[in-house]
């Protein structure tokens, strides 16, 4: 089978109603069952117009499509028969989802359904806002989706957006936080047939964390790394987000009891941060600590024996700071 009923796999029903003078020349309009693609159960598709049945040696349906498309180029003739979606909902993979948990569709068009399986395009912008994103417990955004499907063959597809580490709080008017990724979608042979995600994200400077009150630089050795590969502690396949962040922090802020730290450019490495259970990771180092100039209480400071501190959910930084009062050889006798 081509399509299947979404509802339990079964075979597709289409209902319609006709006048047929001709068995080689009539067409109708045509209700049929929500569907998904033979093998790509993830993308669920429903009308939202009536289906144009397409009976006919010498017309076309009016809206059909005139270029020809890679692997495909029967629809241009006449002669083509089938069913011409020109308006469906369409259902994403489950593993794309919305904070709030709510369904949601995106409208493609221009499907054609015929002896050699369903094509089309979809093609959808601005899908989900990054407050409404879920990345397992993650902020992103879903920009732009685009995924093309010939004769019920998976070809080629993706998307892109903006992701916000944890460290950098909830979403906001601020867009410096949001890093740019896109992302790859593959249809691997497996016995799951699970669509695969391959993401890239880009790392970039002045990162706002609210994770020690710090301004991070990252570098571009960062590794953020999003999977939906199943496994014993995934066995639903859904996204699980690990980054690797190397780069620099700054805090500058008053915190009692010592007003006015300014503690700039202390480098670190191996900052990991999960969107699962222990949420974050312990092997983070510190270095670097002797330039630039580093104050408190505007005072001269000297830093070591920085390390990560972890009590229950929480997490913070411990070090040893010597504050210089006073240059002694610089006083007067």
């Amino acid at each position: 089978d081509v399509i299947l009923r979404q509802s339990d796999k079964g075979t597709v029903k289409a209902t319609f109603e006709t006048d047929i003078k001709s068995w080689n020349n009539w067409e109708a309009y045509v209700s049929i069952d929500p569907f998904i693609i033979a093998g790509y159960e993830e993308w669920t598709f429903s009308l939202k117009n009536p289906a144009y049945y397409d009976h006919s040696d010498i017309i076309n349906a009016p809206d059909m499509l005139q270029a020809e498309i890679d692997g495909k180029n029967n629809h241009l003739k006449t002669a083509w028969m089938g069913f011409f979606f020109s308006e469906l909902d369409a259902s994403l993979p489950a593993v794309i989802k919305r904070a709030d948990k709510k369904p949601f569709t995106i409208a493609v068009k221009n499907f054609m359904l015929d002896k050699q399986g369903l094509t089309g395009d979809l093609d959808a912008k601005n899908v989900l806002a990054i407050s409404d994103g879920d990345l397992d417990g993650w902020y992103y955004s879903l920009d732009n989706l685009n995924a093309r499907f010939v004769n019920s063959s998976f070809i080629r597809g993706g998307l892109d957006g903006k992701i916000l580490l944890p460290v950098s709080g909830s979403p906001s008017k601020n867009q410096q936080d949001e890093l740019d990724y896109t992302c790859t979608l593959n249809k691997p042979i497996t016995p799951d047939g699970s669509m695969q995600f391959q993401f890239v994200i880009k790392p970039k400077d002045n990162i706002q964390a609210k994770l020690w009150e710090a301004t991070m630089n990252l570098k571009n050795t960062s590794t953020i790394i999003v999977s939906n590969e199943k496994t014993k502690i995934n066995p639903k396949g859904d996204f699980r987000v690990t980054a690797t962040l190397n780069g620099d922090i700054s805090i500058i802020a008053d915190l009692d009891p010592i007003p006015k730290i300014n503690i700039k450019a202390v480098e670190f490495q191996d900052l990991q941060l999960m969107s699962f259970d222990p949420y974050i990771s312990g092997k983070i180092s510190f270095f670097g600590f002797s330039s630039p100039d580093k104050s408190a209480g505007g005072f001269p400071v000297k830093i070591s024996g920085i390390s990560p501190v972890f009590k229950g959910n929480s997490v913070g930084i411990s070090f040893n700071l010597n504050i210089t009062l006073a240059d002694i050889k610089a006083l007067p006798d």
